[in-house]
């Protein structure tokens, strides 16, 4: 099909220009309807920043009608925030004057997902990590709420599970299995390649499984994913290296084993005990 836009029509070419953070503080203060500033996001590249591993990307940012940024707050207010200069490639979009002109979000609600700029599976997992942790079953995790809980804390581990294994299978995918194999690799550093291994072979139901892991698969095939403090419980025994020989996996107090688990996720998230109970 054609294109209905002409040349002439498209705005001008974006150009690489060096941003100090006095430049971005200015763009800023511009008023634009934006959308929702994530606190999350900003440390993410404040992070970045400080462990030197922030790099010349083709994601830029977006200046609009106004002379305000419709795109890239996050990266700016890092900039801002770390007294830090850095080349970005900037688009100068005269026609437009909020984010939500931009083509990518007409029409589209945006998900926890979309707002962080990680995958479904990613910000699915994080977000079961907190809701578990504060034991907000029914409550819907903010945005920087899930943020938090992967930038801050869990990314190592949650990319290294999705990296190993992508795959979807009823149960044994279950945001409730990850949880149990993400805090193991968060308990045990050492094995944390062994354990990211051991759920792509249940998940792909392969051998070379540990009994414990043999075992949570025929769990996993019996409950389906639908109870998900069982599926916890029972994942936060099989993928613990200390008991990997374990045959059958039987959960005798859950209420006690939820808790330890909810007790060390508190202690990583830096929640007060009233917040992990409330």
């Amino acid at each position: 099909m054609k294109s209905t836009i002409r040349r002439d029509q498209l705005p001008p070419r974006p150009e690489w220009e060096l941003i100090t953070p006095e430049i971005a503080a200015e763009l800023l203060k511009v008023p634009v309807s934006n959308r929702r500033f994530l606190r999350s996001r900003a440390d993410y590249y404040i992070k970045q920043i400080q462990d030197g591993t922030w790099r010349l990307s083709h994601h830029g940012i977006c200046i609009g009608r106004s002379g305000g940024v419709v795109d890239g707050q996050h990266r700016l207010r890092a900039m801002v925030e770390t007294k830090t200069s850095f080349w970005l490639l900037v688009a100068r979009w005269p026609s437009v004057s909020c984010a939500l002109e931009l083509g990518a979000d007409q029409g589209a609600k945006r998900t926890n997902a979309d707002l962080l700029e990680i995958s479904k599976d990613h910000a699915a997992l994080a977000a079961a990590i907190g809701r578990f942790a504060v034991d907000h079953s029914g409550r819907v995790p903010s945005p920087d709420d899930v943020g938090r809980v992967y930038f801050s804390h869990f990314k190592q581990e949650i990319d290294l599970l999705y990296q190993v294994c992508n795959t979807k299978r009823r149960g044994s995918s279950s945001a409730a299995v990850g949880v149990g194999a993400v805090v193991n690799m968060k308990k045990h550093p050492e094995h944390i390649a062994e354990i990211a291994e051991q759920y792509r072979k249940l998940v792909l139901m392969e051998e070379g499984r540990w009994p414990s892991v043999v075992s949570l698969a025929r769990s996993c095939a019996d409950e389906g994913g639908a109870n998900r403090y069982p599926l916890i419980a029972k994942s936060y025994l099989a993928f613990d290296p200390d008991r990997r020989h374990v045959e059958k996996i039987i959960v005798r107090d859950q209420g006690r084993l939820l808790a330890e688990i909810r007790e060390f996720l508190s202690d990583v998230l830096g929640l007060t005990q009233g917040q992990s109970q409330s």
